[in-house]
């Protein structure tokens, strides 16, 4: 049997709505090596380990794993990643939609040598319609860059020098603190423009704004670990000014999609200033 080259893992938590859609995006992927379909289940509690194993009858790619030992997708992805066969790992969510050539463009870039890879996010909705335009890499000059968890790519060799990704992050920073410190032990992040990802927002702007919460607490706790090498400090009082601009374009339509999310991040930026007791965010 041909040894598996590539293991996509995906953390899963009651993803029966949204599950056979990806799987069905990954089964349809044209590689010329083998690949393995990891679908880490986090505590579900709906019918995802039958759909896993439905679609394990259709194609043996495409396999269950339990992650029940503690809730958080860290936990989720590092189960993934202690029964992946691959010395590529790839990672997208239950809930989007990876395009045609995704894992291909994935194994080019890393056959040209690249073991810490991101891709080509697509904002849409529920139906698939885009609704904001597509990003890449996250972060700019104040802060090292990162690709967004649900399109990303890590060689194991990376994973065997510096270790598994740090559990204690859950609702934001996840990705980001493995990222950052393969990068500050330096390793180089590459920008894979193919691998492309339809990244599915979630409709209800309070269930966003909670969402965009997590993530500013999370980057207060970054800040804490990795201070001014990864990201430049906050101005005094920038939190507060940028959640009132956020809750102001949240007032027009055309802004409200942007505004939501600085709205909700800034919020969690000043919780995440008491929480971590980092007062220079507030």
């Amino acid at each position: 049997m041909d040894k598996v080259c590539i293991s996509v893992v995906i953390p899963c938590f009651n993803g029966e709505k949204t599950l056979s859609r990806q799987l069905e995006a990954l089964a349809g992927q044209n590689c010329d090596v083998k690949f393995e379909v990891v679908v880490a289940d986090n505590k579900s509690t709906d019918h995802t380990r039958d759909i896993v194993n439905e679609w394990n009858d259709i194609d043996d790619r495409i396999q269950y794993r339990s992650a029940f030992g503690a809730q958080g997708i860290n936990h989720a992805r590092n189960c993934g990643i202690e029964v992946a066969k691959g010395d590529l790992i790839l990672f997208c969510d239950a809930d989007d939609r990876v395009h045609p050539g995704w894992i291909r463009a994935y194994w080019c870039a890393y056959q040209s040598g690249a073991q810490l890879m991101g891709g080509c996010m697509i904002p849409t909705d529920e139906t698939g319609q885009q609704i904001a335009p597509a990003f890449g890499l996250n972060g700019n000059a104040k802060i090292l860059a990162w690709p967004t968890g649900a399109n990303c790519g890590i060689a194991r060799c990376v994973i065997s020098a510096i270790g598994l990704l740090d559990e204690s992050y859950r609702g934001g920073g996840d990705e980001t603190e493995f990222f950052w410190r393969a990068q500050l032990k330096g390793y180089q992040l590459i920008f894979v423009e193919n691998a492309v990802v339809d990244y599915t927002q979630r409709s209800n702007w309070k269930s966003r704004i909670k969402q965009n919460i997590g993530y500013g607490q999370s980057q207060v706790q970054l800040y804490r670990q990795f201070g001014a090498k990864a990201m430049k400090p906050p101005l005094p009082g920038h939190s507060m000014v940028a959640a009132a601009t956020g809750l102001l374009m949240m007032i027009f339509p055309s802004k409200r999609y942007f505004g939501v999310a600085r709205f909700g991040r800034n919020c969690g930026r000043i919780l995440g200033a008491f929480m971590f007791q980092c007062w220079r965010f507030l």
